[in-house]
């Protein structure tokens, strides 16, 4: 194992999937040395994660940034990652990575100098048992409704108000945020 205390990693692509599935391998290795995860136009899915705590660790530590129209680090609602999505307000995958690349070192700077910000809640049972089953219910919403079908379509649902792990914003009426 590397010497190295505080590990960020940038996953493009496939990447993602790549980090993800040796994070999952490695985790008790690496939970205490690894501090965040910034996804870029990733491929990684959160239903190919097995242990709980990996889930829960996957949402409290890291982001994925996607292709769209919306203005630059607006959140973007897609359950399939795990994690909060924001919108690299470009319109090619291939353009993610350079159009999000100060955000990221921010987020990581951010991470390094104010980890309790980022880490507080994880060692909270009832915490842990909120967020896997918002997880689990917000996963549901989209795929018993069918509503995922790719990173670069806007999201049109009804009314999911109840769904806390990823809440309605006021721009939620005819803002063409993908949220009408």
């Amino acid at each position: 194992p590397s010497a190295a205390q505080k590990i960020f990693i940038v996953a493009n692509s496939y990447g993602g999937h790549c980090a993800v599935d040796a994070v999952q391998t490695y985790f008790e290795e690496l939970k205490d040395r690894l501090m965040a995860i910034e996804f870029a136009a990733s491929t990684h899915s959160i239903d190919f994660v097995k242990s709980n705590r990996l889930k829960i660790w996957i949402r409290e530590n890291c982001r994925n940034w996607l292709m769209s129209d919306l203005p630059i680090g607006e959140e973007i609602l897609d359950a399939r990652f795990g994690c909060i999505c924001l919108s690299a307000n470009c319109e090619y995958n291939e353009y993610v990575t350079t159009s999000v690349i100060d955000y990221v070192f921010d987020f990581f700077v951010k991470n390094l100098t104010m980890p309790d910000i980022y880490h507080e809640a994880m060692d909270d049972d009832e915490y842990d048992e909120n967020i896997l089953e918002n997880l689990d219910k917000a996963q549901k919403i989209f795929a018993g409704d069918s509503l995922v079908n790719d990173v670069q379509d806007k999201i049109q649902f009804g009314d999911y108000t109840d769904c806390p792990i990823y809440p309605l914003s006021e721009k939620g009426s005819g803002s063409g945020s993908g949220w009408d």
